[in-house]
């Protein structure tokens, strides 16, 4: 949306506090670290609060967290932590991670 169609405002607003999770597939295969923020930075009446080290690995990365769910679970449980810790209500993330972040969350 950002990169090709050059678009990034339509006309949102959501006056709440939102934390953005940056996943590991978009940062380090596709190279996507500013997109998402500035797609929320568009939105009318936000307040974007950054995770303390938002770029650290979740854990979930696919096979390994079939391969290694200890390690996984663990990395998953630190990440939480962060993204909740700075009192944000609504977290935004891409839809690759939409699965595992839910189910780490009610675990």
């Amino acid at each position: 949306m950002v990169n090709r169609v050059k678009f990034t405002d339509f006309g949102a607003v959501f006056p709440h506090k939102v934390t953005y999770h940056d996943s590991c597939a978009g940062l380090r295969e596709y190279g996507l670290k500013a997109e998402g923020r500035l797609l929320l930075s568009k939105v009318k009446d936000i307040e974007l609060v950054e995770m303390k080290e938002r770029e650290v690995c979740c854990g979930f990365g696919g096979v390994f967290s079939v391969k290694h769910e200890a390690i996984s679970t663990a990395m998953a449980q630190q990440k939480n932590r962060k993204r909740f810790g700075n009192r944000s209500r609504i977290y935004c993330f891409n839809r690759s991670f939409v699965f595992d972040a839910f189910g780490r969350l009610y675990q």
